[in-house]
């Protein structure tokens, strides 16, 4: 289960997955324009970055990863178990294609967090023994339209109150989305086109931690920060502290 003081941020930008689809002599360019955009959304607070790009070979993905574990505070590879302990990485995160969680933990062991990307169709079995959730697509969303429903906040409540770890609404959701998404349970919000695929992502991840912090502030619960102001620079993934049973981390 979840590595003892597990702790994970609300926003989770996932990569786009275009690094490599052209080639070798554009890939060390779309790379650099990708950690220009993560740099730029870190710039907002404590994202957490999944690096999501299976086109990159082993050697260009490590180099990557390694180039952006030094610009966020919490970094997750996709589907690359193997390169966790090169790249420092936090977290490990799979798909249906991917490992099972077991599996995955075999490899990178008890201390790295491992993430499953749900659907309303998966079997239970799929997921119980990951740390984390992301669900969807909650919302209609381009990436998905050709072959995944919008599954609506009913079924990530459900969801929610099935899983028992921390679980990232993802599909569709914007800042007029987010305060719904916690609403319904989610843990917080996980995003692709919204904020690296914006035209100033630094502005868009501040849009999306602005939100986080009215949804928590009207729930009456604390904002990422721990504060019921609202996000600082440090998010909720950074620093000492215990998480409670949510995933959530609170300081003594």
């Amino acid at each position: 289960m979840a590595p003892g003081g597990l702790r994970l941020p609300e926003l989770l930008v996932l990569t786009p997955g275009v690094c490599g689809r052209r080639g070798v002599a554009a890939a060390s360019r779309e790379a650099d324009a990708l950690r220009r955009a993560v740099n730029a959304a870190a710039a907002s607070g404590a994202i957490g970055c999944v690096l999501r790009e299976p086109s990159l070979p082993d050697g260009p993905y490590l180099v990557l990863a390694q180039a952006l574990r030094r610009e966020v505070r919490w970094l997750a590879l996709h589907d690359r178990p193997h390169l966790v302990a090169a790249a420092r990485a936090d977290a490990v995160h799979l798909g249906f294609r991917s490992l099972r969680p077991r599996e995955a933990r075999a490899v990178v062991g008890p201390g790295v967090a491992i993430g499953f990307s749900s659907h309303a169709t998966d079997a239970h079995d799929a997921w119980t023994e990951a740390d984390y959730l992301t669900f969807g697509p909650v919302f209609e969303t381009p990436s998905k339209a050709d072959f995944l429903p919008a599954t609506g906040l009913e079924a990530l409540d459900v969801r929610v109150g099935a899983a028992g770890r921390p679980v990232y609404a993802l599909g569709g959701v914007g800042q007029s989305e987010v305060e719904a998404c916690l609403r319904a349970g989610a843990y917080g919000v996980a995003m692709l086109r919204g904020v690296l695929g914006a035209d100033d992502p630094r502005g868009a991840a501040a849009d999306i931690f602005r939100a986080l912090g009215r949804a928590q502030g009207s729930s009456g619960g604390p904002g990422p920060s721990g504060s019921s102001g609202g996000p600082g620079p440090s998010g909720s993934c950074g620093g000492p502290g215990q998480s409670d049973t949510s995933g959530r981390s609170s300081t003594p």
